[in-house]
């Protein structure tokens, strides 16, 4: 970061020094009277017409001596022509000249520093050094000839600060782009997930909506303006914006939530119940969130939404998973046989997280027998499904195989007959009440 502001101090130099030559050249002033001072567009002061300078002088001596003064050509004296030409002859040796000095002190303090950073910035903005040298002389070489008019004048002035202006706005705009392009890089060389990818994107929109904003009102005031004019449009649209777009700005600041918070994150498995949504996040955005389901479907959901629901993420803390079921196993079997039985029958089972405790819980004694709670950990959520199955049919042969018997429903029946007892019933161990 150093190497950046040292690059950009020489870069706010070289605009400082364009800023001096155009006050002393008597570039325009956007000057507002008192009175006036609501007007939307105000009458630029009018620029005094150029003193020569001491080039000027020996030129004007030498025609005076030689008549040069007084021979015309396409309406111009020769004494203009020879000014022209030096004119021409400033911006194009000037151009070489400093652009040579100012790529050796800058690329003098690039090599200092390590690192390639200033390197790509400085290979970004070389063009754009070179207009604000051009512009400068440009302005100077205008400034200097007597015989431009000062209306003629004033207008080159204005363009030549406005493309002045922008082409600093430009340099702005891509220092703002390679800080988060450089940003991003970090996360690939470290190997990490960039979460924020979307934040980070929408506030480099927002800086660049910023520079366009201020370079508008600058070039716009240097025609005359006014800038609270300027501001007041910009307000308006985004006032009507905000006002038509109620839902999308609730989910602009639902997203900002979820961004910032990050109850969840790209590849987790979640389930958002409110939307009896269930599957892996696929995408985080300022508006939306997709979702991609298990039956392979895209599913679109609205931050605001989303951020209003009950979630449940199933990747966090960890991908690790705990399931349960229960079984019933018939009166007389020892339950601490059950337990063994079970718990290696789980065990084995592929998928299942042999670091974690196997539970085997007595978890009520029904009428129709045992019932136990069975909790054992997945080493992937993802994987709940299938090793599910494989723990169901593991614990059900081990049963079968070690002779665990599992429990049938029983039930009271309870006969009230007129007239006897039929001999069918006697022959069933039934419960039989006679009124």
């Amino acid at each position: 970061m150093k190497k950046i502001l040292r690059l950009m101090l020489s870069l706010m130099l070289l605009g400082a020094v364009f800023g001096l030559t155009s006050c002393m050249s008597g570039s325009q002033e956007s000057n507002v009277s008192q009175s006036g001072q609501d007007d939307i567009i105000s009458t630029p002061t009018p620029q005094l017409t150029a003193t020569p300078g001491i080039i000027g002088e020996s030129i004007a001596e030498i025609a005076e001596t030689t008549g040069l003064n007084r021979e015309m050509l396409l309406g111009l004296t020769g004494e203009d022509w020879v000014n022209f030409g030096i004119s021409v002859a400033i911006f194009f040796v000037g151009v070489l000249i400093i652009s040579w000095i100012v790529r050796f002190v800058i690329g003098r303090i690039v090599r200092a520093t390590p690192g390639t950073h200033d390197d790509e910035f400085y290979a970004a903005i070389k063009r754009q050094i070179n207009v604000l040298i051009g512009v400068l002389l440009l302005d100077y070489a205008t400034d200097r000839l007597v015989f431009v008019p000062v209306e003629v004048k004033e207008a080159l002035n204005q363009i030549y600060f406005a493309s002045a202006i922008i082409t600093l706005a430009y340099i702005v705009w891509k220092l703002i782009d390679l800080l988060f392009i450089w940003q991003s890089e970090r996360y690939v060389l470290n190997g990490e997930v960039d979460y924020r990818a979307a934040v980070r994107s929408l506030f480099r929109r927002f800086l660049r909506g910023v520079v366009v904003i201020f370079t508008l009102i600058i070039v716009l005031s240097n025609y005359g303006i006014n800038p609270i004019f300027i501001l007041s449009i910009i307000f308006g649209f985004v006032v009507a914006t905000l006002i038509a777009g109620q839902n999308i700005l609730s989910d602009l600041i639902y997203g900002f939530v979820l961004l910032f918070e990050r109850p969840f994150e790209v590849g987790d498995r979640i389930e958002i119940k409110d939307l009896e949504t269930w599957g892996d996040v696929v995408d985080i955005g300022i508006r939306t969130t997709r979702v991609c389901t298990l039956d392979n479907r895209l599913v679109v959901h609205p931050n605001s939404l989303v951020g209003r629901s009950l979630l449940v993420n199933f990747s966090q803390p960890t991908a690790q998973f705990r399931a349960k079921f229960d079984i019933d196993v018939a009166y007389g079997v020892d339950p601490e046989k059950v337990q063994e039985v079970v718990e290696e029958a789980i065990r084995i089972v592929e998928g299942v997280a042999v670091d974690k405790e196997i539970d085997v819980l007595l978890n009520k004694i029904s009428k129709s027998g045992l019932e136990f709670r069975l909790r054992w950990w997945l080493v992937n959520y993802a994987d709940a499904s299938y090793v599910g199955d494989q723990v169901l049919r593991s614990v059900y042969a081990a049963m079968l195989q070690s002779g665990i018997e599992m429990s049938l429903d029983a039930y009271d029946l309870n006969i009230f007959m007129d007239g006897g007892i039929s001999p069918s019933i006697i022959d069933n161990p039934l419960e039989v009440k006679d009124e």
